[in-house]
């Protein structure tokens, strides 16, 4: 009964149009002016209190609306377990977490603080602009559009098939060739290269993924291509590599989530059911990582710590928060380094600067994806050079790294306003998606889940590494196949058809998958 009325009170706070906005303004100028006072005078810990009771604030406004605000809720989530969790938990036990310089901790506190807020200010702003929470459909109009549509999902389907044998040969190919390597290996020139046959179908697999997710299949369909997904993760993880899996896992969930607030072509997808066995399988799926953290790296699994294995996962995660205050320690030696061009966009600039095309036609570098001298002086990767400045050369040439973080990119390249200005657009992006996929456009969902597919690991990624693959051969090379197999559907139809009617939707053709209309063009594809 309790949970009840107090799901009801979220409910009726997210009814409320001033609740928010009102809170919001009085707590983020309390908890702020609290902040910034006690960073004066050196209280770290309460200048970290303040900190959680924004962030706090934060995912409340998430779950007060859980079906439309999931994407923002996890990317809080995500926030506090790379970028908060150790600190709190350090204090929480009585242990020291301000072990660097008084500059490094009160930037690195501000620079979270001012992203938490963007974040929400982003959200907030693109869903009262989209005139609430609630989407707005875009009808089909289009009687034979689910024809079209189960032709492709049948050609999606056969190339997903031939795609992921490819994956899995790939990857079990390094399972089996770096299984009794350490961990580290994986990051030196010392990994064998899989077959370019094998790479380049484990290149296109997600693509074909996402395109199938895109014309909204049923239920079934779906949780066998995303269990197929999934399953092309476990042979990196069993070798220690955990985001891979992870991100997998968390992009399954956040399109069911997606795909249970859109109610396209099926009823409710989150039952009772599936939340008793989400809720065990985070709590299991938590312990078993928390003993990898020590399997990985040849320990032996038994904590260093008196804290609970639960706790002592989260405080591990954490390490992110470490990695952006030894980007801020180490700032002056990382300018010493050649110039980098921009941190915040270095995926995309080395990519275009050093890919194989580029390096037929003009000559480019190969500058390699190991860890290595040439990639730390060429490229604009922050997590390659951070590696290099913090760890030294030689342990950083064995294949050890601290990896990167957004939002210490955008703070090196802009300052306090690229902190601000990045994270207003990724909240945006966040509380915005489900109402874009509503519209029903199949290449702009196919893009929307791509992107989903990598940025909620954002907080300990570079900050454009979930846009690299607009400039990819291989995604567009996906979107080129359906848009083929499209028009080869069309032609195949009666002459007396309207047939540019039914292409997908490109430039202003439309196409109504995920339309209101769908609900009736579908049910005998789904049964």
């Amino acid at each position: 009964m309790m949970k009840t009325n107090a799901n009801k009170e979220l409910r009726s706070m997210a009814g409320n149009p001033l609740f928010f906005p009102v809170t919001g303004l009085v707590i983020f100028l309390l908890a702020g002016s609290v902040f910034f006072i006690t960073l004066r005078t050196g209280e770290y810990n309460g200048a970290l209190a303040a900190l959680i009771i924004v962030w706090g604030y934060c995912l409340l406004y998430g779950l007060a609306d859980l079906s439309a605000r999931f994407n923002f809720a996890v990317m809080t989530a995500m926030i506090f377990v790379f970028l908060l969790s150790r600190p709190v938990i350090a204090c929480l036990y009585g242990q020291d977490w301000c072990y660097w310089s008084d500059s490094t901790i009160c930037r690195s506190m501000t620079i979270i603080l001012l992203g938490q807020i963007a974040l929400f200010c982003g959200a907030f702003y693109i869903e009262g602009l989209a005139g609430g929470s609630e989407i707005k459909h875009t009808a089909g109009t289009l009687r034979n559009e689910a024809e079209i549509v189960r032709g492709l999902r049948f050609a999606l389907a056969a190339v997903l098939l031939f795609t992921w044998t490819g994956c899995m040969a790939a990857q079990m190919y390094s399972y089996l060739s770096l299984r009794n390597y350490s961990y580290a290996t994986m990051y030196t020139g010392l990994a064998p290269s899989v077959p370019f046959v094998f790479s380049l179908l484990s290149t296109i697999f997600p693509y074909v993924v996402f395109a199938y997710l895109a014309t909204m299949p049923g239920k079934k369909a779906s949780l066998i291509v995303m269990s197929a997904y999934i399953l092309t993760g476990v042979p990196v993880f069993l070798l220690g590599n955990r985001t891979s899996l992870i991100s997998k896992i968390v992009f399954c969930t956040v399109y069911f989530f997606i795909r249970n607030k859109l109610r396209v072509n099926t009823g409710r997808w989150i039952t009772p059911a599936i939340k008793t066995a989400f809720i065990i399988m985070v709590a299991a799926s938590v312990l078993f990582l928390g003993v990898m953290n020590y399997s990985r790296a040849d320990k032996v699994a038994s904590l260093e710590t008196s804290m609970p294995i639960g706790v002592d996962f989260f405080y591990r995660q954490g390490t992110t928060f470490d990695t952006l205050c030894q980007g801020l320690e180490y700032q002056n030696r990382l300018e010493s380094l050649p110039q980098a061009v921009s941190y915040t966009f270095g995926d995309l600039i080395d990519y275009v600067k050093h890919n194989r095309l580029t390096r037929y036609l003009f000559g480019a570098d190969d500058i390699g994806t190991k860890n290595s001298i040439k990639i730390v002086e060429e490229s604009n990767s922050l997590a390659h050079r951070l590696s290099y400045v913090c760890l030294g050369e030689a342990y950083y040439l064995e294949g050890h790294g601290r990896g990167s973080v957004y939002l210490l990119e955008n703070y090196l390249d802009f300052g306090y306003p690229g902190v601000i200005w990045f994270n207003f657009l990724l909240g945006m992006l966040m509380s915005g998606t489900v109402a874009m996929m509503k519209r029903g456009r199949f290449l702009l969902n196919l893009i929307l889940l791509t992107v989903l597919s990598k940025v909620f690991l954002i907080a300990r990624s570079s900050s454009s590494s979930f846009l690299l693959f607009l400039v990819t051969p291989h995604f567009w090379i996906v979107v080129l196949g359906v848009l083929l197999a499209s028009r080869l559907s069309v032609r195949l139809r009666s002459p007396s058809e309207d047939k540019s009617a039914v292409m997908l939707r490109t430039g202003r053709r439309r196409n109504v998958i995920g339309g209101e209309t769908d609900r009736e063009l579908f049910v005998k594809d789904n049964r």
